[in-house]
């Protein structure tokens, strides 16, 4: 996804498009997906879609699919997407302020608490 926020620096530039993502889980018809990245998948944009249009659209296609997210949690887009997800996990990969942003280089720490305890 080219993630801004990845802490892992491994930007390729590569965004999963939008129109293969009903065509693949067509295909694959699985029982249950996580979403995940190499950084921040609430991030995720291919022209005007962003992760709400991702899954909204694996909802309304497949309703019974049950779905899970594995994000850190420093990006929150806006729609109506927690509705739609079964489960959520957040990765933090630090226990206080300062070993968070030794590890990942920005002062995110307390923002990815905040939006995980909204949950």
């Amino acid at each position: 996804l080219d993630c801004v926020g990845c802490h892992y620096k491994q930007k390729t530039g590569d965004t999963f498009p939008y129109a293969s993502v009903e065509q693949t889980l067509q295909a694959l018809y699985p029982q249950a997906i996580t979403i995940t990245g190499g950084g921040e998948p609430n991030v995720y944009h291919d022209r005007h879609h962003t992760m709400n249009s991702v899954i909204g659209l694996i909802r309304r296609r497949f309703p019974f699919m049950r779905m899970g997210l594995i994000n850190n949690n420093t990006y929150i887009p806006e729609g109506n997407w927690p509705n739609y997800i079964d489960w959520q996990r957040t990765s933090v990969d630090a226990a206080s302020r300062e070993t968070y942003l030794e590890i990942k280089g920005m002062d995110k720490y307390f923002r990815a608490y905040r939006f995980t305890m909204r949950r």
